[in-house]
C-alpha cells in the first residue's frame, strides 16, 4: 500500500476485496516525488543536498572564524597566515 492511496475493505457475499482510491495530487509534488532511473526522488536529492550544503558551511565558518576575536585590525595576508596555525592548535585541542 503507497503513501497515496487510501486503502478500504469492503464486504461483498462474504467475501473481502480492497478498494483503492487514488487521491488527485498537485502535479507540483507528483514531480517532488517522481522516482528517477536510481529509484530516488527530486525531494530526497533535495533533502540530501540542503544537509550537505549546511554540514559544509558549518565548518568553512567554523574554520574561517577560528580568529575572529584576535584579528581586529590585522592585514588579509595577517589574517591568512594564522588561519591553519590556529585551526590545527584547535583540532589537537579538541583530541585531548
Amino acid at each position: 500500500v503507497y503513501a497515496d492511496a487510501f486503502v478500504g475493505i469492503a464486504t461483498t457475499d462474504n467475501s473481502m476485496s480492497v478498494v483503492i482510491e487514488e487521491q488527485d495530487y498537485p502535479a507540483f509534488i507528483k514531480f517532488l516525488f517522481r522516482k528517477d532511473d536510481n529509484g530516488q526522488t527530486l525531494a530526497s536529492k533535495l533533502f540530501n543536498f540542503t544537509l550537505l550544503a549546511v554540514s559544509f558551511g558549518f565548518v568553512f565558518f567554523s574554520v574561517f572564524n577560528i580568529d575572529k576575536g584576535m584579528t581586529r585590525g590585522w592585514s588579509p595576508s595577517e589574517i591568512g597566515m594564522r588561519i591553519p596555525l590556529d585551526t590545527w592548535a584547535s583540532y589537537e585541542n579538541s583530541l585531548s
